[in-house]
């Protein structure tokens, strides 16, 4: 019975009501039942907000999971205003949270069939509501099921991760399919065998897992391929593996990557390649770099990725040698970035504290001085071990700087070769207890469940 109310209220909704609409229907009752007759009376007429309110009030008050679907599904499909109200929007979600049922899968996964209004049709402001309320109900209905996390969550998820009109929600379809763990890793493996059509989205979610099974899918995958820009994608994600023998198929595939090739968004295949280098943490690519930089596509270039990289990368005895490619090139950008990095560099040398430390200072949270911060996030990456590690997890809540908490992040997962079960309770506490208005920190939960996936492999 509570299914085919889920599956009524959830798809079977219209338009999203108007914030102003005047509350209608008896006065709220206090019990379980009451709330599931509200819904009943609201399946027909739609929630306004007044109304709307109470009822979350009144699911939240009751015991866990004892409110039927239909009363959570159907919130989902009357927004009301509310994908704006970050206020009601976290009421809504400590209801779902509170009363989450496995059941609700395939009412989600229907919600996720329905089309997203296209961003160019969203000029009138009624358009532009409809769209802002289902990228909401998708959002979170997409959250849901990785927070479900049953095999029957996975597909999907992956068809919306497959569906380019809907991109904006790709980075949540990564997380949930990091969080449904193995069924997920299996079925972005099986795909990326055979579908060639999606293949970057496919690449990045196992990109994202670096599991030992996903990591060897993207090795076959860019051995077997010939299509250039599908090897570069390939070699963008292959390159975080650990694995010594990637790094040499990684600049294999960046010398013979024409200079011309883009991969989307007037994006140079060239630059991704260099950028992404930075999260393998691995100095012994700044001489390479630093050649590339000097010589070839990259010398004609006004800005360098590859020497911003190396930049990126460079240790204490590496920094004169990069100070002279720098000076030779004379391009001011390049010469800013290289002045505060090294100013970081000399400040902090070798010692691990030093950089800790540099992740919160308060100069370094804005402007040209994030630099800073993040030269000291890639070094502890570079020089860290498992006690900077854990530094760096004590240290984040005071990191203000999204640009220094992702770098961080990212420092945090490199760092950790065997997952304990004391880092990823810290690391849940972290995503748990952030402030309730800040942003979600998508980067620090993709490491999360990524170390929660490779742990249990």
């Amino acid at each position: 019975m509570r299914a085919a109310w889920l599956v009524a209220w959830l798809v079977g909704s219209t338009a999203c009501q108007s914030r102003d609409e005047p509350a209608r229907g008896s006065p709220p009752q206090s019990s379980a039942a009451a709330i599931a007759r509200s819904a009943t009376e609201h399946a027909r007429v739609g929630i306004p907000l007044p109304e709307l309110d109470r009822t979350l009030t009144r699911a939240l008050a009751q015991p866990e999971r004892s409110v039927s679907g239909p009363t959570l599904a159907g919130v989902l499909s009357r927004c009301a205003g509310i994908a704006v109200d970050t206020e009601r929007q976290q009421l809504l979600r400590s209801v779902l949270f509170r009363h989450l049922q496995p059941s609700m899968v395939s009412a989600l996964a229907g919600l996720l069939a329905r089309p997203l209004p296209s961003a160019r049709d969203a000029d009138e402001p009624s358009l532009l509501e409809r769209r802002q309320c289902e990228l909401f109900r998708q959002s979170l209905a997409v959250e849901l099921l990785g927070v479900i996390a049953a095999p029957e969550s996975v597909e999907p998820v992956i068809r919306v991760l497959l569906d380019t009109s809907k991109a904006e929600l790709h980075a949540l379809c990564t997380l949930a399919l990091l969080r449904t763990g193995a069924p997920a890793e299996r079925r972005a493996i099986a795909l990326l065998a055979r579908d060639d059509e999606h293949l970057p989205v496919l690449a990045s979610v196992l990109g994202q897992m670096r599991t030992t099974g996903a990591c060897a899918a993207l090795g076959s995958a860019l051995s077997r391929s010939r299509d250039v820009a599908a090897r570069a994608r390939l070699a963008i994600e292959l390159v975080r593996c650990r694995d010594a023998a990637v790094l040499e198929k990684y600049r294999s595939v960046h010398e013979t990557t024409p200079g011309a090739l883009e991969l989307g968004a007037g994006v140079l295949a060239h630059e991704a390649l260099a950028e992404a280098a930075v999260g393998a943490f691995d100095d012994s690519l700044v001489p390479w770099l630093l050649e590339r930089a000097r010589t070839g596509l990259a010398r004609d270039r006004q800005q360098s990725s590859e020497l911003f990289t190396a930049i990126r990368l460079m240790t204490p005895e590496q920094m004169p040698a990069v100070r002279n490619v720098v000076r030779s090139r004379r391009v001011p950008q390049e010469l800013e970035v290289f002045v505060q990095a090294a100013e970081q560099l000399k400040r902090c040398e070798r010692l691990l504290s030093c950089y800790v430390v540099a992740l919160s200072e308060p100069s370094h949270q804005q402007g040209t001085q994030q630099v800073r911060g993040v030269k000291a996030a890639i070094m502890l990456g570079v020089l860290g071990n498992e006690p900077a590690r854990d530094a760096i997890i004590r240290r984040y809540p005071r990191i203000q700087s999204p640009l220094i908490r992702f770098w961080a992040a990212q420092a945090v997962g490199h760092l950790t070769r065997q997952p304990s079960e004391a880092t990823l309770a810290a690391l849940d506490d972290l995503t748990r207890h952030a402030d309730a208005g800040a942003p979600q920190d998508l980067a620090l939960e993709q490491v999360l469940w990524r170390l929660r996936l490779q742990r249990s492999r």
